[in-house]
């Protein structure tokens, strides 16, 4: 999809790559907390002079250690989500220039594009991007339109932790009603197989994989605790919509610029 000075396709990919590696990332954070928590000690280090304080709960050394892993799968979704916002951002420029090349007839100079895109950035930076993902493709898209459901229920999380600290209040009405996510699961003849790789399994057996959604819900006053499990799967979704997104709008911008439709590799669907 290539203007004489716009390459979108590789702006598209470019943003993609860079939201991969931020839910890998997020990923390896917590699968890192996970093995280190047998090693911590209860207070690390040596003490700085100056932040060598103390309080008079002697509670707080033991659980900042044993909560350490939860902490780090809290934050490693924050992380995600945060990159996520800035990759949706990104694909709603180059749907603005998509725009606006279509009304130029695909004549669109540089320095215009480059002012176009930080309009763009200020006004919509304040919106929501549930909104903004659904203006991309979730009123048109079925797939990306299933996957603002596990979209918007990993930002309800994102919100009580950010917010109210990971406690659920009255105002968190979707966790209280449950949230939903993607999961990705291995089977053995139809049967699901659980544990972690390397697996052991028969010889004969037929391996299979299947997609479904996880879901859960926290009562009022509950503490939000992810797995490293549940963190996974939330990361998946994350993965799926983004490569849903990308796959719609290569499509989508190539329709609109009148330019042949893109080949590549196939990506996850849902």
């Amino acid at each position: 999809m290539t203007n004489p000075e716009l390459n979108l396709s590789s702006h598209l990919d470019a943003a993609y790559g860079r939201t991969m590696d931020a839910l890998y990332y997020a990923n390896l954070l917590a699968r890192h907390a996970r093995d280190a928590m047998t090693n911590l000690s209860p207070e690390p280090g040596k003490p700085s002079f100056v932040l060598d304080f103390r309080t008079s709960n002697s509670d707080i050394p033991p659980l900042a250690r044993t909560q350490f892993g939860i902490e780090v799968a809290r934050y490693g979704l924050i992380l995600a989500l945060a990159h996520f916002d800035r990759f949706v951002l990104d694909l709603a420029v180059l749907d603005g220039l998509v725009s606006a090349l279509v009304a130029s007839h695909g004549q669109l100079a540089v320095a215009d594009a480059m002012a176009f895109e930080s309009r763009v950035r200020t006004v919509r930076k304040n919106q929501s991007v549930a909104e903004e993902l659904h203006k991309l493709a979730g009123a048109t898209n079925a797939n990306v339109a299933s996957g603002m459901v596990w979209f918007r229920g990993l930002y309800a999380i994102r919100n009580c932790l950010v917010h109210r600290g990971g406690i659920v209040g009255v105002q968190d009405k979707r966790l209280l009603e449950g949230v939903r996510w993607r999961r990705l699961a291995l089977t053995l003849n139809g049967g699901e197989l659980r544990g972690e790789p390397p697996l052991l399994i028969e010889e004969g057996g037929e391996i299979g994989v299947k997609l479904d959604d996880s879901s859960r819900s926290w009562s009022e006053g509950e503490g939000i605790v992810l797995s490293l499990e549940e963190l996974q799967q939330m990361l998946y979704s994350l993965f799926q919509l983004a490569a849903l997104l990308v796959q719609h709008l290569n499509v989508d911008f190539a329709g609109r610029l009148g330019l042949p439709l893109p080949t590549g590799p196939n990506l996850p669907t849902t």
